[in-house]
């Protein structure tokens, strides 16, 4: 074992050499650190993995260094996981991230970041493996800190090089579905929506395999495609596509969740189709159908309710929200905004709404809508005072 792992420290160190700046790119200014957050597993309980992974790392730093962009052991939550698995004998590494350079600025895109690449373990062949180890997690870290361009360079190299199986090998058409999936992302990310149509098609196809099988990983990538149907004035393709995915997610094996999940975010992307009462649809079937007392489900109907000016039933929906956790920010949010557009029919509820922003600044003081929030008891309370004069 020892002369295994001096072997392969050796082989590390030349590889390092060998490999170069595999990005191809020049060394970026040092004013932006970026941190990825590591968790290494290894399933197979064999210490010449545990070894692999740790010479993987350091060849990996070593290009990263250049472009600020570190490593550190996992906190609280991990950025990107590094697991080697025994499937069926054969042992695999799997590389899940859990970040995206969209995650900040689509929020609806950035809660389907998570996705997962393999690397095949070559028997008989370390250095094989080791190469595509380093190429695999290097590139996912360009990726995770929004460094596409050196991402894209790797992934290329790794495209390249690998071959669709068309079912026959899942972990590379698996790998080659993810690769694309990344593409899109910092094409996306690009605003360059044509490309990422192409990408995420890509993608797809080499998702759903020989067989079409529907997964959840091919919905995630359908509800991008979706997305960037919207925009780039392709609607009624992205309509479509919500109908479809309705249908393919009662066929996943134990679809209740998957089922569930799908009407839940096709209802986000009616509504930023402003098909605010095709969304209200989705979301009763969920909230009845399913049972389901979850707050956030009740305030995103709400939110619907409230476009289509239905105040009853949206305030019936805040309030739900707010039974089933009072310390719920975003309802109080979203009541107070219903509470001072209801001015418009005549009904005063300043004190309400007044009541409503204050406690959503001392739940989240930071939040998303702190801002505005805070401009609404600004005015708000300028009214009062003119009233009270």
């Amino acid at each position: 074992m020892f002369k295994r792992g001096l072997s392969l420290l050796l082989l590390a160190l030349l590889m390092m050499n060998a490999v170069g700046n595999i990005s191809g790119q020049e060394p970026v200014g040092r004013e932006t650190k970026h941190y990825i957050y590591i968790k290494v597993t290894n399933n197979t309980f064999q210490p010449q993995y545990d070894l692999l992974a740790n010479l993987t790392f350091v060849a990996a730093q070593l290009q990263l260094l250049k472009h600020n962009v570190y490593f550190r052991p996992v906190s609280s939550d991990q950025t990107l996981d590094f697991t080697i698995w025994n499937i069926d004998d054969k042992p695999s590494i799997s590389i899940t991230t859990y970040q995206s350079p969209i995650s900040e600025i689509y929020p609806f895109l950035g809660q389907f970041s998570e996705s997962m690449s393999h690397v095949d373990i070559v028997p008989g062949n370390p250095l094989k493996t080791y190469l595509n180890a380093i190429r695999l997690t290097t590139a996912m870290s360009f990726y995770q800190s929004s460094l596409c361009n050196e991402a894209n360079s790797l992934f290329n190299g790794i495209t390249a090089k690998l071959v669709p199986q068309k079912g026959q090998n899942y972990s590379i058409d698996s790998t080659l579905s993810s690769i694309y999936f990344y593409q899109a992302n910092c094409s996306i990310a690009n605003q360059n929506f044509e490309v990422a149509t192409n990408q995420l098609d890509t993608s797809l196809d080499l998702n759903l395999g020989k067989y079409r099988e529907i997964t959840i990983g091919a919905l995630r990538i359908s509800y991008y495609l979706a997305w960037v149907y919207l925009q780039t004035g392709r609607e009624e393709e992205a309509l479509l596509l919500l109908q479809n995915l309705t249908e393919e997610a009662r066929r996943i094996p134990g679809s209740g969740d998957a089922y569930n999940d799908v009407l839940i975010n096709s209802a986000q992307i009616y509504a930023l189709a402003s098909h605010y009462k095709e969304a209200v649809e989705n979301l009763n079937t969920v909230i009845e159908r399913f049972n389901e007392n979850i707050p956030s489900q009740h305030l995103l109907r709400g939110q619907m309710y409230l476009a289509l000016y239905e105040w009853d039933s949206a305030l019936a929906d805040y309030n739900a929200a707010l039974e089933l956790d009072p310390d719920y920010a975003d309802a109080y949010f979203y009541r107070g905004l219903l509470y001072y557009s209801i001015l418009q029919t005549g009904t005063d509820l300043r004190d309400d709404a007044l009541a409503d922003f204050r406690r959503y600044l001392e739940l989240a003081p930071t939040g998303a809508h702190a801002a505005e929030a805070a401009h609404s008891i600004a005015t708000i309370q300028a009214e009062l005072d003119a009233l009270n004069n």
